[in-house]
């Protein structure tokens, strides 16, 4: 009986599949121990932030596809922020972070008017006068040139590292120590003792304070109510001049005054030490530790009143006025304001 297409059909198929089970065994065989077969395919991630981004917008972690980064801006400081400041008898100057002047207050003098587009390194203001130094500490003055006459005409060619204004003179320190002074010296107060080099300078009334390197006071000037006359054997870290009153801080930070005592001005609260003081016409402020002001002395104009609760990194004491710095640079004054000496530009 001849055989059906179906049944021949059967056994070759039968045969194919088995040569095509062995041919894959073999090339399984073929390939190196735990290999696979087909590498997995990765999935590109987030390009990396652009390296040249924005100025000020900080870089941001990589962000799930679809979704926009949102820059972040960096803290920038206070419109009125300021570097130092110094309160002299009706108007107040500062320097800006990058030495540039700012001064508020009376003006009929041009004390409060500092010449264009000049940088300074520190300032310091004087009656109706103003005196800076410049970052290669040459001097520059303006201002009234009356009354004691050269306040605002500093020595030609003079290299300084700190200067500090009294009433109508002004002092200040070259690089070895040596003191210059310039303006009235009516009472001496222009002229420092010859042969002397000192670590620090404060123009007062018409007197003048410094410390040697060792920390010992020397005073020149008027003497007529015991400016001259520290108390023996003390060292300080720092002195500030006042009206007729002079405060100092020894290396503890314990305050020591001196001079007129009428209004407690030289009188610092018992058991009280500072981190910095500055005397003013007829009271004294300083700073504790932790930023916060004391003020004594006379308190007629407020002076003594200072805003609560606030802390400082540095403070200047005028004539009925003062002004200190908060951490940020944003000043803060109390006092007297006929002339707007304690009102700061916004």
């Amino acid at each position: 009986m001849p055989h059906s297409s179906a049944s021949i059909a059967w056994p070759i198929i039968a045969l194919l599949a088995i040569a095509m089970l062995m041919a894959a065994l073999a090339c399984q065989d073929d390939s190196p121990a735990g290999t696979p077969e087909t590498a997995p395919t990765s999935t590109p991630g987030p390009a990396a932030p652009d390296a040249t981004a924005t100025a000020g917008v900080r870089a941001t972690s990589a962000q799930p596809t679809g979704v926009a980064a949102i820059p972040v801006t960096a803290a920038s400081p206070p419109p009125r922020s300021y570097a130092s400041i110094s309160s002299s008898r009706t108007h107040t100057c500062a320097l800006r972070a990058d030495g540039s002047p700012v001064c508020w207050g009376a003006d009929g003098m041009d004390q409060s008017s500092p010449p264009d587009d000049e940088t300074f390194a520190s300032i310091s203001g004087g009656r109706d006068f103003t005196c800076a130094l410049r970052t290669d500490g040459s001097p520059v003055c303006w201002g009234s040139d009356t009354y004691g006459g050269g306040q605002t005409s500093p020595p030609a060619g003079e290299t300084l590292t700190s200067i500090s204004s009294g009433e109508i003179h002004t002092c200040a320190l070259r690089t070895d120590g040596s003191p210059v002074c310039w303006g009235s010296d009516t009472y001496g107060e222009s002229s420092p003792p010859a042969g002397e080099t000192f670590a620090s300078i404060s123009g007062g009334h018409n007197f003048t304070c410094a410390l040697r390197a060792d920390g010992s006071p020397v005073c020149w000037g008027a003497d007529g109510r015991d400016e001259w006359s520290p108390p023996a054997g003390e060292t300080f870290a720092s002195i500030s001049s006042g009206s007729s009153h002079i405060c100092a801080l020894r290396a503890d930070g314990s305050p020591v005054c001196w001079g007129i005592d009428d209004d407690g001005q030289a009188s610092p609260p018992a058991g009280e030490t500072f981190a910095s003081i500055s005397s003013g016409s007829l009271y004294t402020c300083a700073l504790r530790s932790d930023g916060s002001p004391v003020c004594w002395g006379d308190d007629s104009k407020g002076v003594l009143s200072p805003p609560a609760g606030e802390t400082f990194a540095s403070i200047s004491s005028g004539w009925e006025h003062a002004c200190a710095l908060r951490s940020d640079g944003s000043p803060v004054c109390w006092g007297s304001n006929r002339f707007d000496q304690a009102s700061p530009p916004p």
